[in-house]
């Protein structure tokens, strides 16, 4: 104010899905995994084909030496979001995340990635 500047703020960062007919930002979702302790990286994503079947899913790289099972993932979400913000599954992602030219993550495959569980597979 007074300074007789614009600023412009892109939507673009505050994409919303539908899950279970809540508007979720996979951006805070991704922020508070991102406080836990011995994550490196995230990428928050959707499964389903539809509205109605989509569900969060979370892609982590851990820190070197680190590894963390699912009950410590889901607990620290549980902590700090509501119930259905928390990812129905957790994977573990390869060193590479694929990109767009644009520098966006695109959609998570999770074909090839192992799920991070409490058991030992």
């Amino acid at each position: 104010l007074g300074s007789n500047q614009i600023t412009f703020e892109s939507r673009q960062s505050s994409a919303y899905v539908k899950i279970r007919g809540f508007k979720v930002s996979p951006t805070m979702v991704q922020e508070v995994l991102l406080k836990l302790r011995g994550i490196k990286s995230a990428i928050i994503s959707t499964v389903g084909e539809s509205d109605i079947d989509q569900q969060l899913v979370a892609g982590i790289a851990f820190e070197a030496g680190t590894s963390l099972k699912e009950a410590e993932l889901r607990a620290h979400m549980a902590a700090h979001t509501p119930r259905y913000m928390i990812p129905s599954a957790f994977y573990e992602l390869d060193s590479k995340v694929t990109t767009a030219s644009s520098g966006k993550v695109v959609k998570l495959k999770i074909d090839n990635l192992r799920r991070i569980s409490d058991t030992e597979v």
